[in-house]
């Protein structure tokens, strides 16, 4: 990603146009994938805890973001309260 915003000073021309291109968007990663890293994170009842969008707001190289809602459950250690919105990274 650092190489992908340096001039043609650095790195040659070839790769710097197609480090722009990764960054301008990539795809999103596959439903199953993205269940998967969830799941592999936050245990097999992660809905318990967050409404999760399947869809990402956000795409790039290295992760997405996805928009959620918090439900009930124990957030207090946090301050948070059900229904706040949150942005989760994968």
């Amino acid at each position: 990603q650092m190489l992908s915003i340096q001039d043609e000073s650095i790195a040659p021309p070839a790769l710097t146009q197609a480090l722009a291109q990764v960054r301008k968007g990539a795809e999103a990663m596959p439903t199953r994938q993205l269940l998967r890293q969830l799941e592999s994170e936050w245990g097999e009842k992660w809905r318990e805890k967050v409404d999760l969008e399947e869809r990402p707001f956000a795409a790039a190289s290295i992760g997405q973001v996805h928009r959620g809602r918090l439900k009930e459950g124990n957030h207090a250690e946090r301050g948070w309260k059900e229904g706040k919105r949150v942005a989760v990274k994968v």
